[in-house]
């Protein structure tokens, strides 16, 4: 039981060391980073999300282009599939635009592919 108990602590350390380093690559500036990211989408979307969905779904964004889809059209296309998203097909490639404008990894890897 304890080597169990060992084990599946060792893997949530290793889960949390993963997250903490996507975080990293997501918002390299730290938590005022993603405040001044979320603040400024909510600004460029006219106030017309609340701040959790914003956060929400820039976070989600992020994850997918830097993770497992590079491809911008699919991840617009996976935001606005995405249960309870209310986000217009536009205000989602507003949001990934200004997601690879404010991430210097995305950005080379977007200048990169164009």
């Amino acid at each position: 039981m304890e080597k169990t108990r060992n084990s599946q602590h060792r893997g949530d350390n290793a889960m949390m060391r993963i997250i903490r380093e996507l975080d990293r690559q997501m918002f390299p500036g730290g938590t005022a980073d993603e405040q001044r990211q979320v603040a400024d989408l909510l600004t460029l979307l006219r106030g017309k999300h609340p701040e959790k969905t914003i956060r929400n779904t820039l976070r989600f964004a992020l994850s997918q282009m830097l993770l497992i889809q590079p491809d911008r059209s699919r991840v617009v296309e996976s935001i606005v599939s995405r249960p309870n998203n209310k986000l217009s097909k536009s205000e989602a490639e507003e949001l990934c635009h200004y997601a690879i404008a404010h991430n210097e990894r995305l950005r080379q890897l977007y200048s990169a592919r164009e």
